[in-house]
């Protein structure tokens, strides 16, 4: 983890300088910079999503998005990557991005209403935990932490009957444990995600639009967290100063 550290020289993230780190091609190399700046944009067009809708006062269209995020992202996983579909996939992966921010609007709009700057502390807080958990998997020894699938899978399974018992059955326990501990496993995913792209990228599969559909999913699900539990905690703050 030294080499991590000192790779935040001046406090400035450098990408290239963590890829130097561990023994990665200039091929694999390529393919990191092409599927981090795809993850950019997208992370992009997401933000305007966010703020179209509700700009145009569309908070209502949310689960339309959602149906259409459903539509492209089944397009993405199912379509093969060739230079003849590259393209496509890619507007295809900007405009998921879009509706996924649509999707996510509301929550944004009570956030922003409740205080602006959650909504910033929020994204730079799942910023830093992106860099530094995909950080740490890039200067990891390779394949060191493909034992998290199995785990990460499980957990997935145990939160996603969790909410479907809680759509008919509220438990505060249930949403907690979907909040804080669906936080953790979706960091985890971050450190899975990046070594699988890794060690694809070596045997040659360097699909950019789908390692980039995984990460933005990764950084979707801890933004939206972080966000609930930074506006759980003020409002607990708020029920402090009335008492």
């Amino acid at each position: 983890m030294n080499s991590f550290g000192n790779s935040f020289s001046m406090g400035q993230f450098n990408i290239q300088t963590i890829m130097k780190t561990n023994d990665l091609t200039p091929q694999i190399q390529k393919h990191l910079m092409n599927v981090f700046g795809l993850l950019s944009a997208t992370v992009a067009m997401a933000a305007f999503g966010v703020w179209f809708t509700i700009a145009m006062g569309l908070l209502g269209s949310s689960q339309w998005a959602g149906l259409g995020c459903l539509g492209l992202m089944l397009y993405l996983v199912f379509t093969q990557e060739s230079p003849q579909t590259r393209t496509t996939r890619m507007a295809v992966l900007l405009a998921f991005g879009f509706l996924k921010g649509m999707t996510i609007s509301g929550l944004v709009y009570v956030a922003l209403d409740v205080d602006p700057s959650i909504v910033i502390t929020a994204f730079l807080g799942t910023v830093a935990i992106f860099v530094c958990f995909s950080g740490a998997a890039l200067v990891a020894k390779r394949r060191s932490y493909f034992y998290l699938a199995g785990i990460l899978s499980s957990a997935t399974s145990l939160l996603l009957l969790t909410s479907i018992a809680g759509m008919f059955f509220f438990s505060n326990l249930a949403f907690a444990m979907n909040l804080y501990v669906g936080l953790l496993v979706f960091c985890g995913y971050v450190v899975l995600d990046t070594q699988m792209l890794v060690e694809k990228a070596a045997y040659g599969q360097c699909d950019i639009v789908k390692d980039a559909l995984n990460l933005f999913v990764d950084f979707v699900a801890i933004f939206v967290r972080i966000l609930i539990i930074l506006l759980k905690n003020s409002e607990k703050k708020d029920k402090k100063r009335r008492n």
